[in-house]
């Protein structure tokens, strides 16, 4: 019975048109392969009578001699998915994936004879869809490094599926379930007809791509954000859908918004001392005649040009800052020197006196004409800030191999909040309505501290007055 069983298996295993063979005894001996077999194995007929360990030592630390064992001793079938093989082929190893079965065979008395392999090379399919995975987890790590929401919608239904980012965007919760009439209803009424008709296009196959702000559903925040979709066709039993992305420009939008801000005010700024030396000059040009009246035009006239000129240099050095081209040019000099003469002009006035303390000798190499910018704008900011502190100390320290210099007033104070942004660009341009300036003025002179390899700070208490600071090294 078993030569004949044999005799049936080995037709069957040789007509198969997959990958077949036949092991008897429990020493697993290849009594029929196939030539689909031999191939995936890289062996010849040669082996055809050697145990499965004798044809295929390569094998060994991978679990098919286990598993052959197992199911000969067993009589248990052994099934594998898509499992890995590491076959010799060429004289090099090369990975496959293959699903396959261990058959038992018995005798009429249930005691196991042989075991019959069949398998399907399944390599190509699962290189696929290892592919298909890989590039879908490449995809979720750009979208959430980019901080990206994706979002799909059913065309019959609008029903609405959306990452965990994307309705944060929307101001939801991740257990949030999203409603197309609530969405609609979170843009503001100013530019909700343009997003429709936008959305309305994307149905018939136009590109989506739009820029709109929202209000949270929960926390009621505004946000600004760039929505793009595409819309895919129905394929089979796969219904039309719309998909696409979310990514926040709020901070991008506050740039615009501040930039267009800062023209406006600088536009302002530049336009007031403009008007001013206009008139002047008109007046001049009328009282040419009346020499005593000319004078006070004059001065007036310079003031102008001086408001003109600082506006101009601060525009001139935020620009060459951003391209980093602002030079130091450092040389030695005593610092008492260069803080008497550079605040001149507030002793003129005779509304504030200054005060130097400290080491006012102390010689240092750094580039004079910068650091003078910086005392400068610090006492104008006293000044101009605290205009009732009568003394303004300008105090000097040597600490190691760095000096420090402090411009302290006895004026209002400013509030904590405020402390933290006083050396942004266009800080008091943003948030001051009752001061002239850019803003610039504290952003320049980090900048220029920066350059020097020092610090620059404040320290304020309401009521109690202010300190800035700044540190640069001696040599």
């Amino acid at each position: 019975m078993e030569v004949d069983s044999e005799e049936i298996y080995k037709i069957v295993v040789e007509e198969a048109s997959i990958l077949a063979a036949l092991y008897t005894g429990p020493e697993i001996r290849i009594r029929i392969a196939n030539k689909l077999m031999l191939q995936a194995w890289g062996k010849d007929e040669s082996v055809i009578g050697k145990t499965i360990r004798e044809a295929n030592p390569e094998w060994e630390g991978q679990p098919f001699f286990d598993y052959f064992d197992n199911v000969f001793k067993t009589g248990i079938e052994y099934v594998a998915i898509e499992e890995r093989a590491d076959l010799l082929v060429n004289g090099a190893f090369q990975t496959f994936y293959y699903n396959f079965n261990y058959k038992p065979l018995r005798h009429a008395d249930g005691t196991i004879w042989g075991i019959v392999h069949t398998a399907f090379d399944v390599t190509e399919q699962v290189q696929a869809k290892k592919r298909k995975e890989r590039a879908d987890e490449m995809f979720r790590q750009a979208v959430s490094s980019a901080d990206l929401g994706t979002w799909y919608m059913h065309v019959a239904t609008r029903e609405i599926i959306a990452s965990d980012r994307a309705k944060e965007l929307f101001g939801y919760k991740s257990h949030d379930v999203l409603n197309i009439d609530t969405l609609i209803d979170q843009i503001p009424e100013e530019y909700r007809t343009h997003v429709m008709a936008a959305f309305d296009a994307a149905f018939t196959g136009e590109n989506y791509d739009i820029e709109y702000p929202i209000i949270g559903y929960n926390d009621k925040k505004l946000r600004w954000v760039r929505a793009t979709g595409k819309l895919y066709e129905a394929v089979g039993d796969q219904p039309s859908f719309l998909a696409g992305t979310l990514l926040d420009i709020m901070e991008r939008k506050e740039k615009e918004l501040r930039k267009d801000d800062f023209i406006s005010i600088a536009s302002h700024e530049l336009k007031t001392p403009i008007t001013t030396l206009k008139g002047s000059l008109q007046l001049l040009e009328r009282m040419k005649d009346d020499p005593s009246k000319i004078p006070p035009l004059i001065e007036r006239s310079t003031r102008s040009i001086g408001k003109i000129c600082k506006l101009i240099d601060d525009l001139l050095n935020v620009s060459r800052m951003n391209q980093s081209q602002l030079e130091l040019n450092k040389t030695p000099f005593i610092i008492g020197d260069m803080l008497h003469d550079c605040c001149n002009h507030v002793r003129i006035e005779g509304k504030h006196e200054l005060v130097l303390e400290g080491d006012i000798d102390l010689e240092i190499c750094a580039d004079e004409h910068r650091l003078d910018q910086v005392v400068v704008n610090m006492v104008s900011n006293a000044v101009k800030y605290a205009p009732l502190s009568e003394i303004i100390y300008v105090q000097v320290e040597k600490a190691g191999d760095m000096v420090k210099v402090s411009v302290k007033d006895k004026g209002p104070g400013i509030p904590p909040e405020r402390l933290q942004y006083l050396f942004d660009r266009y800080y008091q341009a943003e948030n001051s309505k009752h001061y002239s300036g850019l803003g610039l003025g504290l952003y320049i002179s980090s900048e220029i501290i920066k350059r020097h390899g020092g610090e620059i700070g404040v320290q304020s208490e309401l009521g109690k007055g202010s300190t800035f600071w700044f540190t640069v090294p001696v040599r």
